[in-house]
């Protein structure tokens, strides 16, 4: 291949063509048949309710437990999963990003985390969650669990519903208990995705 033919097989590319409006891994577009189920608490209860029964699921698959998020507006759906380099920080400011875009209305994410859920009388031990050994004895110790935790928020009203909550793991890896409750804003990186609403 010559100069002149590498020329001319790049002749047509333009920027734009390298341009794309969404990191999604995939996007479904409502049908005017769905449009009624696409708003309202009563069905953003019964997306998280489905989310959270995927994520249970994907523990008895052959390939495991995998993060995933989507976001929702009335019109679409978007999946996305983090990227292997992707820190949870930047996950959620991506998510961020695409739901101003998307206008999302709905967010649900779900990632396995050490993890324990807590009465509001409780103390939780003090771990540092950046320093893997105290991570690992905290496991090891029964403090924390290997869990899948999830968050969820709905913007259509003012201020916005959330619902979030815990799953916790067996030994093997399969869903052993499920825990509905309030995680704390300090130690949830997702929970301004939807914005930075009270």
């Amino acid at each position: 291949m010559n100069d002149d033919e590498i020329a001319k097989a790049f002749a047509d590319i333009k920027p734009e063509d390298f341009f794309r409006d969404t990191s999604a891994l995939d996007r479904i577009t409502y049908t005017s048949e769905h449009a009624h189920l696409t708003t309202g608490k009563n069905h953003f209860n019964g997306f998280v309710d489905a989310h959270v029964q995927r994520s249970k699921e994907q523990t008895d698959s052959e390939h495991g437990f995998h993060a995933f998020s989507t976001l929702h507006n009335p019109t679409e759906q978007r999946h996305f999963h983090p990227d292997d380099d992707e820190t949870a920080h930047q996950y959620a400011e991506r998510l961020a990003r695409e739901a101003q875009d998307m206008q999302a209305t709905w967010f649900f994410t779900a990632m396995l985390a050490p993890g324990r859920a807590y009465s509001g009388d409780e103390v939780p031990p003090d771990i540092d969650a950046d320093n893997p050994e105290e991570l690992a004895a905290a496991i090891e110790s029964g403090a924390l669990h290997l869990s899948i935790c999830w968050f969820a928020q709905d913007n259509e009203e003012v201020p916005p519903f959330r619902r979030s909550g815990i799953i916790t793991l067996d030994s093997d890896g399969h869903p052993e208990s499920s825990i509905e409750g309030e995680i704390d804003a300090d130690s949830n990186p997702f929970h301004y995705v939807m914005g930075n609403h009270a």
